[in-house]
């Protein structure tokens, strides 16, 4: 079974309790590099439980979250609830969107994009974006900034947590571009659990090349969401693209 159907469960909430609390910062980012109005369309892309859609709701903008993952997206129902806010939530995979020329923007989030072990797959992914977004949609991709992960490399790391210490042991496969990572949970009473993923992280120039293939085109890079300049320093790599008007034009020529 590939790992993205198994690790996103309520152990990996417990490891990542910080996505919360930077939340509010990236939504605010995501805001001052669309320029979106409210009442826009946004498809959050691998939305989890809705860390970043339930405070763009809350913003007026219309939004429908999509994950693989029941579990983040029962979390996301019920913390949308407890919000008040209105959300749509659909479960499925991202390289089958069930939208076309719906939305205004597009957002992936915290490396959601590279999970598939066939180039293709991930491919895919980015022509389904270019389906689902309206002619003038923008789409912003926040990944790990792969040239900062090598420049500081640690092939293990411990940290304590609440209730619980993780060792991260990690490896890069330079043949496939992949990250490998492989997780152990020690609890207090030293129960033992563990858990890998694997991420293809791409170089800029090939995800730009991908964009171009999926026929997104690049409006700005940036290197975090402060929105500093990208380089190879940046913790993050945030690719903000559109899909082209010209398609609406076409349309409108062809029923005149």
């Amino acid at each position: 079974m590939p790992w993205w159907k198994k690790l996103f469960n309520e152990d990996y909430l417990a490891i990542e309790p910080h996505l919360d609390e930077e939340a509010p910062l990236e939504v605010e980012a995501i805001l001052q590099m669309t320029e979106l109005k409210p009442k826009s369309k946004i498809l959050d892309l691998c939305c989890g439980h809705g860390r970043h859609a339930i405070p763009l709701a809350k913003k007026d903008f219309q939004i429908t979250g999509f994950d693989f993952s029941e579990h983040l997206l029962q979390r996301a129902a019920q913390a949308a609830e407890e919000s008040g806010v209105t959300l749509r939530l659909i479960h499925g995979d991202t390289r089958q969107l069930p939208f076309e020329d719906e939305f205004d923007a597009v957002i992936s989030m915290f490396t959601a994009f590279g999970y598939f072990e066939q180039e293709e797959d991930n491919q895919k992914v980015l022509s389904e974006v270019f389906k689902a977004l309206k002619p003038g949609g923008v789409f912003l991709m926040d990944v790990l900034n792969r040239e900062h992960l090598l420049k500081n490399w640690q092939p293990k790391r411990w940290s304590k947590q609440t209730d619980f210490i993780l060792l991260e042991e990690m490896l890069f496969d330079f043949f496939r571009g992949v990250l490998e990572v492989n997780r152990t949970l020690i609890h207090d009473d030293h129960e033992s659990k563990k858990s890998n993923f694997s991420l293809r992280l791409y170089t800029l120039v090939e995800l730009l090349e991908m964009l171009r293939k999926a026929n997104l085109y690049l409006e700005a890079v940036f290197g975090d969401f402060k929105l500093g300049q990208y380089s190879a320093d940046s913790p993050r790599m945030i690719i903000m693209a559109n899909k082209p008007r010209e398609r609406a034009k076409t349309k409108a020529k062809r029923e005149s």
